[in-house]
């Protein structure tokens, strides 16, 4: 039975099952051309944290990237069993629960973690001061999670910049990285604002342990567009 011999009612309604047939294919098609086309992501972590080599970085490899990996990847291999449970206490804190009493209220090492020499650095990797005296005014932004670096070797010489993102960070965020060198020295490195949502860091080691903090810009401090330093 041809077409013309339906059924006004069937006609339109196998008129319609070839429109929706066409459309979906055009879609799949199209679909397929994008996936093929795009470049890879370079970047980790769920749709709210994510990090990539900043594009202001000049002369890197083609094969040069970053990544910051979540607590669970985390093995004894790169970390002693206290710093593990360290990673844990930080990662299960309650909200509102300052940066220097989530490191003052574990108990897990021989020796507490003296925050009062932590190195600070500017957005150029430039050592600033020992010492911040605003950390029990600042509190974490992202859970405390591993950067590695492929490829790529930041040094003193030749600092490497690094774009950070969360969703959560907003305008009245003064937003910081807190990591730990190589060496076990604590670091506060002060980032330089992207976009609403997006910080870039210069980093001078292959710092591992990484997070991103913060603390509420005062209104002098937003009006002068100065950094709270000691």
């Amino acid at each position: 039975m041809t077409d013309k011999n339906l059924p006004n009612k069937k006609r339109e309604e196998q008129k319609m099952k070839r429109f929706t047939a066409v459309v979906l294919s055009a879609a799949m098609i199209a679909s397929l051309g994008v996936q093929t086309l795009a470049a890879p992501s370079i970047s980790v972590g769920d749709n709210s944290f994510r990090t990539v080599l900043s594009p202001e970085n000049e002369g890197l490899s083609d094969d040069a990237y970053v990544t910051w990996v979540a607590e669970d990847k985390l093995t004894e291999e790169n970390y002693t069993p206290e710093m593990l449970e360290f990673v844990k206490h930080l990662n299960n804190l309650e909200e509102g629960v300052s940066v220097l009493e989530a490191f003052e209220s574990y108990e897990g090492f021989e020796e507490p973690i003296d925050l009062s020499k932590i190195k600070v650095f500017d957005g150029g990797s430039e050592f600033v001061q020992e010492g911040f005296e605003y950390l029990d005014e600042m509190y974490f932004l992202s859970p405390v999670k591993e950067l590695q670096w492929y490829n790529v070797e930041p040094t003193k010489e030749k600092p490497v910049k690094v774009d950070f993102t969360a969703n959560d960070m907003t305008e009245e965020m003064e937003v910081y990285v807190l990591t730990i060198c190589p060496d076990d020295e604590w670091e506060l490195l002060e980032t330089e604002r992207k976009s609403d949502n997006q910080v870039t860091a210069s980093f001078h080691a292959r710092n591992t342990l990484t997070a991103l903090i913060y603390m509420e810009k005062s209104a002098d401090e937003e009006a002068e567009g100065t950094s709270p330093r000691t």
